[in-house]
């Protein structure tokens, strides 16, 4: 079966400043390549349907291995740019045999082979009640509907739609009536783009319109996941952690996986692991047009060309040393660590005091948590200059090339993996705070989760200050108390079998005798969490 993606750059003329709905741009080339280069593990022939913009990023400066490339959407320059599922639709309509389109945002590490039909789709979904309210808002504002859509809603009930991270199948007259209403949906509603929300839009004339004629047609679709899954309900498709052991398919759908931090750093770090000729063409192109990158691990590096950082990622990744605090002596001095934090605990925790101000007329005294912040804001800075900043960025660096093969090692094979011993990493410094002020660093931070601080009383609260290798020069994570309690347990070195025996006792022995494979789960968890943050390590490499 035929592969094909579709990638438009949205009437975008620089894709070094085109985010595409990714929390920055570099995560968007990032996951292009990504999903290309699995594909092209699986397939021999993969196809590109782009626009002239993209051609000239994907295949003449990234050199991204597409068989075939197709130039024909540029025609697509005049819509919207929010209208991105269109040049979609195009794409299915002018394929001649059976095909499977794979989003831009899909990433394979199995094949697809064994799907077929004469209809493929990702999964079925049913509609929330934000489905509902976008959709009855949507309708009463389009001026033309498809008669496919309106039998539909005739019936009433459940929304419906099929998801499209992968559609395609042998049907190809299906498609070229259901890309012919589509057109025509979206054709005989111009008038009215600008007053309706036009990424719902999408999904309504994709997604919906073929559950819609699917269900009029009486049709078949062959899913790859058999779980009907609620549209707000994608929970486990970004964890590039658990690849390929765990997880062979993953979709970040939409802004809770693209504007996830995290989830973009999953996601280089593993395209860095797989690829690194590609990864770091991206960070070179990046730094030589001063672009900025919003985590940049070679912030410290005179001139990063593309050779200079691939060769020295594979002496790193060589190299007989572990990424062990104990042998800080034996690293190249000579990228000094000189971190430029930007602090924004207390000026995050007074936007949200104002904001919260606004919103009601409480006359509250806010002092302690301000001077409380203050004080914590303080001692991250002096662990940052007085003690971080002597950690050579080639140390904290080659920590984070192991941080992947950690997760393979510990968890890839559970019965030799349980038995290998982890401990927790001496670079960590652990602060005590009156409150959980993590929740207050960064640019990004969640308002809602942040403001219900605000009502909180002073507590015992454990905060992580983990060393980096980029421009602010340390992350935090909260520590809440069993991971404290974790924590304290792998000061030495212990495996995980013997790590879940002794913290057994701390447990409830009944409710625990009924639910051990959960039990298990909820401490592998929180191993998991503490690798990504780098709490911890694997004690042997």
């Amino acid at each position: 079966m035929k592969i094909v993606q579709t990638s438009w750059a949205c009437n975008q003329k620089n894709m070094l400043t085109f985010d595409a709905g990714w929390y920055s741009p570099e995560y968007h080339l990032m996951a292009w390549t990504l999903s290309c280069l699995q594909l092209k593990k699986y397939y021999r022939n993969v196809e590109l349907r782009a626009d002239s913009v993209t051609a000239n990023m994907f295949i003449d400066i990234l050199k991204l291995p597409y068989t075939e490339v197709v130039c024909d959407l540029d025609q697509f320059n005049h819509n919207s740019p929010q209208l991105w599922a269109l040049p979609k639709i195009y794409t299915y309509s002018q394929q001649t045999v059976p095909f499977l389109h794979v989003d831009g945002d899909v990433f394979i590490w199995k094949s697809l082979d064994k799907l077929s039909g004469d209809l493929i789709a990702q999964n079925l979904e049913w509609g929330t009640s934000r489905y509902e309210k976008s959709f009855n808002d949507l309708e009463s504002k389009l001026v033309y509907s498809s008669i496919a859509i309106t039998e539909e809603k005739v019936k009433g009930g459940k929304i419906f739609a099929y998801n499209a991270g992968i559609l395609g199948g042998n049907d190809l007259s299906f498609f070229d009536n259901y890309t012919r209403m589509a057109r025509e949906l979206v054709a005989r509603n111009s008038e009215v783009l600008s007053k309706i929300s036009i990424p719902a839009f999408n999904v309504y004339f994709e997604q919906y319109l073929f559950y819609c004629l699917v269900a009029k047609e009486h049709k078949k679709v062959n899913v790859l996941l058999d779980e009907i899954i609620p549209d707000d309900k994608y929970i486990g498709f970004g964890e590039f952690l658990e690849v390929p052991h765990n997880k062979q398919y993953l979709h970040l759908i939409g802004p809770p996986y693209k504007k996830n931090l995290r989830m973009c750093q999953q996601l280089a770090n593993t395209l860095r692991q797989e690829y690194p000729e590609y990864y770091y063409r991206i960070i070179a192109l990046f730094k030589s047009r001063n672009i900025p990158l919003k985590k940049d691990d070679y912030y410290f590096i005179n001139n990063p060309t593309e050779k200079l950082l691939a060769d020295r990622y594979f002496d790193l990744r060589n190299s007989n040393l572990p990424p062990s605090q104990t042998l800080l002596d034996e690293y190249i001095a000579d990228e000094t660590n000189i971190a430029s934090p930007s602090f924004r605990i207390v000026e995050n925790l007074l936007a949200v005091i104002n904001q919260s101000n606004l919103k009601s007329s409480s006359d509250r005294d806010y002092s302690g948590i301000i001077a409380a912040a203050k004080s914590f804001e303080q001692q991250v800075f002096d662990i940052v200059k007085t003690k971080f900043s002597r950690y050579p960025v080639t140390l904290l660096y080659k920590r984070d090339i192991y941080y992947i093969k950690n997760f393979q090692l510990l968890f890839g094979d559970r019965i030799n993996g349980y038995n290998k011993p982890i401990l927790s990493d001496g670079m960590v410094e652990i602060v005590e705070s009156p409150f959980d002020f993590s929740l207050f660093d960064g640019e990004n931070i969640d308002f809602i989760k942040a403001s219900t601080l605000l009502n909180e009383e002073p507590s015992t609260n454990y905060i992580g200050v983990i060393p980096e290798c980029d421009q602010n020069g340390y992350t935090l994570m909260k520590i809440d108390e069993l991971n404290k309690y974790l924590l304290d347990m792998m000061i030495n070195q212990i495996n995980i079998n013997d790590l879940m025996i002794n913290v057994k006792p701390a447990f409830d022995q009944d409710d625990l005798n009924d639910s051990l494979p959960e039990f298990e789960h909820l401490i592998t968890g929180r191993i998991k969490s503490m690798l990504e943050f780098k709490l911890i390590k694997a004690a042997v490499q």
